[in-house]
């Protein structure tokens, strides 16, 4: 209760205080750059923070508190310059910080930061572009399936990326795209040190316009991993992914894209390959101009740390509903489910135990819904329902998180 009335009175205190701010928004220019600082807060209740399994071991010993609430003060700032048709350049730069404070679980304090940007390139009709981007992440949040981390989930990490696209128009109906990226993944504390680790990926594809809308194509991707430290049991990789892909126009219905192929993932190229099937969507169907439908999903291999598991293949899908109810409210609603197959079979605990190859099932769901309160300030409220089963007992988790937040944007 405490929580809730410190969120609400914050609300009241904003509205009250700030009325006369309601014209500032976007007045604030840096040469031909358009400049938007601003900041939130945000009241969190988190009910599985470390995704522990269950609340006591077989010996009947408890494991440590793993819920908790708590506040987050959200600086930000916005630095744009938009590339208009015809124009050369375009640049974004954005660094948002998220101050999070634990009413019990203190240790857990961390203020993390993350800086991105971009730069845009256009040459004569715009038929050469290029676009460079990079990002400097520094965070103690759960790690994803990228990383499946064979230790605490909230470990610190510093994650370093910078990429390029290069896309040529070649006739009205073809285009060419090559890209390059790298990636650096580095943990503080040194017994995590052995995931550290280097990504480096390059790829290029081919699309023909046949219909007015849409584009069909060959996609290609070449990606390497590289883990940094002497003492780690993680393999390195090699990736080779081809696939047929269709590509439909923004301004249609149905838009994005959808691609089949084949992954072929090595490890230290010697030992067994493992070769996978291959799917990825990213569609967006505008069922009208404020329902909004997406569609995305995945089956692909990607590297592991658990328990001496080089790879894993992981098969999801996720729908999203947007929907636009008028100029102040806003809903957004998500069903995700994912697999998980490890095929490789290890000790069911980590001391020993029965070998089977561990397999995960994952559900989720989520709503959010945003209330513009004036052009400069708005309030949200999100919930996230994250459920894993596993025939691993010590990898299942349920984790609910709810918060209340407020945003002002100059």
């Amino acid at each position: 209760m405490f929580f809730f009335a410190r969120s609400i009175g914050f609300f009241i205190l904003v509205f009250y205080l700030f009325p006369l701010s309601a014209e500032a928004i976007g007045n604030i220019k840096l040469g031909r750059f358009a400049v938007h600082p601003g900041f939130g807060i945000k009241g969190r209740y988190n009910s599985n923070l470390f995704l522990e399994a269950d609340d006591s071991f077989p010996n009947g010993d408890r494991e440590g508190r793993s819920e908790d609430f708590s506040w987050i003060h959200i600086p930000f700032i916005d630095v744009k310059k938009e590339r208009k048709k015809g124009e050369v350049f375009g640049a974004n730069l954005n660094y948002v910080g998220n101050d999070e404070h634990f009413f019990e679980l203190t240790a857990q304090n961390y203020f993390e930061h993350d800086l991105k940007g971009d730069i845009e390139l256009s040459g004569p009709g715009e038929k050469t572009q290029l676009q460079i981007k990079g990002r400097y992440f520094d965070t103690l949040r759960t790690t994803t399936n990228e990383f499946g981390t064979n230790f605490n989930p909230r470990a610190q990490r510093k994650v370093k990326k910078v990429g390029a696209k290069l896309t040529h128009t070649l006739t009205p109906l073809t285009k060419l795209s090559a890209n390059v990226s790298f990636r650096n993944n580095k943990f503080k504390d040194f017994s995590f040190q052995g995931e550290n680790r280097n990504d480096f990926s390059v790829g290029g594809s081919f699309f023909w316009k046949f219909l007015k809308l849409t584009a069909m194509g060959l996609k290609y991707n070449f990606q390497t991993i590289d883990y940094t430290s002497s003492f780690t049991i993680n393999r390195n990789s090699n990736t080779h992914s081809a696939a047929y892909a269709l590509r439909w126009d923004p301004t249609s219905l149905l838009s994005g894209e959808a691609s089949i192929g084949y992954t072929n993932r090595s490890f230290d190229n010697i030992g067994p390959t493992q070769d996978a099937f291959q799917y990825n969507l990213n569609l967006e169907y505008k069922l009208n101009k404020r329902s909004i439908f997406y569609l995305k999903g995945e089956r692909n291999v990607l590297d592991s740390t658990f328990r001496n598991v080089d790879g894993f293949i992981v098969t999801s899908a996720n729908l999203t509903w947007s929907q636009e109810w008028n100029s102040k409210l806003k809903s957004v609603l998500g069903v995700g489910l994912q697999n998980r197959d490890f095929e490789t079979a290890v000790e069911d605990i980590a001391s020993g135990g029965e070998l089977k190859k561990r397999e995960d099932n994952q559900i989720t769901l989520g709503a959010n819904v945003t209330y513009k309160i004036q052009e400069w300030l708005q309030a949200s409220a999100d919930y996230k329902l994250n459920s894993t089963t596993s025939n691993f007992k010590d990898t299942e988790s349920d984790l609910n998180i709810a918060s209340l937040a407020l945003t002002i944007v100059f």
